[in-house]
């Protein structure tokens, strides 16, 4: 366009039009050339201050929960003396782009610790996580109490599964995980178990569901800690079952009695008459549900017992069990066990 104006002038641009064009370009130079030099001032700027030392003196711990927006989080650590301006803090996560996947959990911030560790902190997610051991053996409602012990889980409302479906572990936990997540985590692992146990079974196994395979592993679990016991355990429970004789398991009494499994003292004989669905001393077959939380060794022993004539065993006073295949021989070993306790009396 210009080309042709310049034709149709005959080839000389007017001296008035030339210092026009210059005195532009030169306001656009200089106006570009200081609008780019201030934004990366600004920048560098920003960029300075989010990397010096923070303005706070001591350990800080940062709960971020979930769904919390930019704004939030911001007024969070500027309440908390973690940052300087919420403002430019904001834009400094908007400009990284970490405004968009920050992560929920609890974070702690040592001393002078700079904006930009705190921002790329909470983008990874580099939260304190905390241990929490779970014990083979307790009942639903005694890891409910347990859990609700910590103060760096988040209270919620949560519902306990059917009993025996909260695996026991060590499990390695983020602060500010709730008590329903967490319940759902040890259910997933029971599941999880239970599963893989259940495919490893030896063939013909008598005990045909795996639900039956995790009552007859919450039983061992109360029975003994001795891992090779739980075999020889598993095979007496399967023994009886097959004969038609009734359990008589003392756990199972104590956990119909009290639903925790820790009754404070003897049973009684009154107890052992008990018409309840769990007294195994009154029912026949199996209760209708475990009576706690087995770990990973009883539900094995559950799926492979030991095939013996077994139908009987007692503690021996020294730890572990004596077993029996008579009612004769189980009668000699329980006065064994007396005289045990009696000589530790003396």
């Amino acid at each position: 366009m210009c080309y042709r104006i310049l034709l149709a002038l005959g080839g000389q641009m007017p001296h008035s039009f030339l210092n026009g064009f210059h005195n532009a370009y030169n306001v656009w130079y200089k106006t570009t050339f200081w609008g780019i030099s201030a934004v990366l001032y600004c920048l560098l700027g920003l960029y300075g201050s989010m990397h010096s030392p923070g303005p706070f003196s001591h350990s800080v711990i940062l709960k971020v929960r979930k769904g919390e927006t930019v704004p939030v989080i911001s007024q969070h650590l500027y309440d908390l003396g973690l940052i300087r301006s919420k403002f430019l803090f904001s834009v400094y996560l908007r400009y990284t782009q970490k405004d968009r996947a920050l992560k929920k959990g609890q974070y702690v911030f040592e001393p002078y610790m700079s904006e930009a560790y705190i921002a790329d902190a909470i983008y990874k997610g580099f939260g304190i996580y905390y241990r929490i051991f779970i014990p083979e053996g307790y009942t639903n409602l005694r890891i409910a109490e347990n859990i609700q012990k910590y103060s760096f889980l988040e209270k919620d409302k949560f519902r306990l599964p059917p009993e025996g479906m909260l695996y026991p572990d060590t499990y390695k936990i983020e602060g500010g995980t709730t008590y329903s997540s967490f319940i759902s985590l040890m259910q997933n692992n029971m599941e999880k178990n239970l599963k893989e146990a259940w495919q490893k079974r030896v063939p013909n196994l008598y005990f045909k569901t795996p639900e039956d395979v995790l009552i007859v592993a919450s039983i061992i679990e109360k029975e003994t800690n001795i891992p090779h016991e739980k075999h020889l355990i598993a095979g007496v429970i399967m023994n009886r079952l097959k004969r038609g004789i009734k359990l008589q398991m003392d756990p199972t009494t104590i956990y119909g009695i009290t639903k925790t499994g820790v009754l404070g003292r003897p049973l009684k004989l009154s107890d052992l008459k008990r018409k309840n669905a769990f007294n195994t001393y009154y029912i026949s077959g199996l209760p209708p549900t475990p009576i706690c939380n087995p770990g990973k060794s009883s539900l094995e022993a559950a799926v492979n017992p030991v095939w013996t004539s077994h139908l009987f065993y007692v503690a021996t006073g020294r730890g572990g069990h004596a077993f029996a295949e008579t009612h004769e021989h189980h009668l000699r070993n329980i006065e064994a066990f007396r005289s045990v306790l009696n000589s530790g009396k003396k």
